[in-house]
């Protein structure tokens, strides 16, 4: 098992039906919710840690870092 801190997180801006400020408080919500947050993948899962997220929280996550904490 791995364990990783997500450092920096963005929404998917390519969804046309939301304003800008849809987008801006989407971010803010992604901010507030997972940034250094925890997330423990098993080293033979082929789901990488956006899809976790995006699974939990229901957007599509575009730009992610994170960095691995424990091994």
């Amino acid at each position: 098992m791995q364990t990783y801190k997500i450092t920096q997180i963005d929404f998917d801006l390519n969804d046309e039906d939301l304003t800008t400020y849809d987008v801006r408080r989407i971010n803010e919500t992604l901010q507030e919710r997972y940034i250094h947050s925890e997330w423990i993948v098993e080293e033979d899962e082929e789901t990488s840690i956006a899809d976790l997220i995006s699974d939990e929280c229901g957007w599509c996550i575009d730009s992610l870092d994170y960095r691995l904490i424990r091994s």
